[in-house]
Formats: C-alpha cells, sequence, structure tokens
C-alpha cells in the first residue's frame, strides 16, 4: 500500500496524461497538432511529478503534525514554517529541491537514498532534470532552447521521450514513497503511515 500521493500520482496522474497522449497520438506524426500535444504532455509531466513531490511532503508534515505537536506548540510553528516555505510549492521538482524540503523535516539524502536502493534511480534523475529543461523550454516558448535540448536525442520527439520518462518516474516515486515511509516510521516510533 502506499501513499495517498501516490495513489494520486498512479490514477491522477494517468488520466490526465493519457488525454494529452491520446490528443498528440490521433494528430498527424509531427504536425502542429502533434507538437503542441506533445509540448503539453512535457509540461504536464513536469508538473504531475511535482504535484506528487509535493503531496508527499505534505503528508509527511501532516504526520508528524498528528504525532507531535499535541503537547510541543513550538514544534508546531517550526512544522508550518517547513510547509509553506518548501522549494517544491516555488518551482520545479528538481533534485536538489526535493532534498532540501525533505532535509527540513530531517530526510536527508532522499535521492541518494534511492540511489542506494536501486541503481538505475541516478540516471532517473538525470532524465528528470533534462524533462525539467524541456518542460521550461517548452512552457516558456523557448524555441530555440528546446530544438537545442532536443539534439540530444536524435530520432525522438517530445512524446517519445516523456513517455519513457513517465515510466522511469513511476519508479522512482514508488521508491521515494516507499523510503519516506519507512523513514518516518522509524523516526515518530509508528507503524508505517501508508
Amino acid at each position: 500500500m502506499g501513499s495517498s500521493a501516490l495513489d494520486e500520482w498512479s490514477s491522477g496522474s494517468d488520466a490526465r496524461l493519457a488525454a494529452l497522449h491520446g490528443i498528440a497520438v490521433s494528430s498527424a506524426p509531427l504536425s502542429v497538432e502533434y507538437e503542441r500535444a506533445s509540448g503539453a504532455y512535457i509540461v504536464q509531466l513536469g508538473a504531475e511529478f511535482q504535484r506528487y513531490c509535493r503531496d508527499l511532503h505534505r503528508l509527511v508534515v501532516i504526520e508528524f503534525m498528528d504525532q507531535t505537536v499535541t503537547n510541543t506548540p513550538d514544534l508546531a510553528i517550526q512544522i508550518r514554517n517547513a510547509l509553506e516555505s518548501t522549494k517544491l510549492s516555488q518551482g520545479n521538482a528538481t533534485e536538489s529541491s526535493i532534498n532540501t524540503d525533505f532535509r527540513r523535516l530531517g530526510l536527508a539524502g532522499l535521492s541518494g537514498l534511492a540511489k542506494q536502493e536501486n541503481s538505475s534511480a541516478g540516471g532517473w534523475l538525470s532524465n528528470l532534470d533534462t524533462l525539467l529543461k524541456l518542460r521550461n523550454a517548452t512552457a516558456h516558448g523557448d524555441d530555440q532552447k528546446l530544438a537545442l535540448l532536443l539534439t540530444s536525442f536524435p530520432g525522438r520527439d517530445l512524446l517519445g521521450l516523456g513517455v519513457a520518462w513517465r515510466a522511469e518516474l513511476d519508479q522512482l516515486v514508488t521508491i521515494f514513497d516507499r523510503l519516506v515511509s519507512i523513514w518516518l516510521s522509524g523516526f515518530l516510533n509508528i507503524p508505517s503511515p501508508w
């Protein structure tokens, strides 16, 4: 069983991404409609991953508050501050922003733990960085930067890259979910929260 953040990633984001994928594949290959839907898929994939990371962080904060703040109001303020000023709420869900926000709650090196758990995680995080660069170029209409980024992937288009990276992110979020659950359980001395 996973967190509600993982459930939303697995169901809600699937539906939203499938709709964009359907528009792209029903269009003529490399037509304007195909390119727009492919770009929208990349933007949405980045947004869905950011939503997952924010939701997982929020769940940790809620669990902290449920388990600890009853008798310690100062801790409630500290936790609220950690939640309100997250990097994940201010920008892309990069490896750095994920690590920073979870470190503020006491879980240092989430991405490093993922890399220890699965040797492919380093490549997935590298691809996440490229996904976010493509997302930003697409979202900001920077066609020159987008074309330059795509030269690293001869013969691949945005939709193909997005679908491949979605499969990698599926594995990464499952690992993050499990690692956060294990850490939270041990840190708060409680049964697995999800």
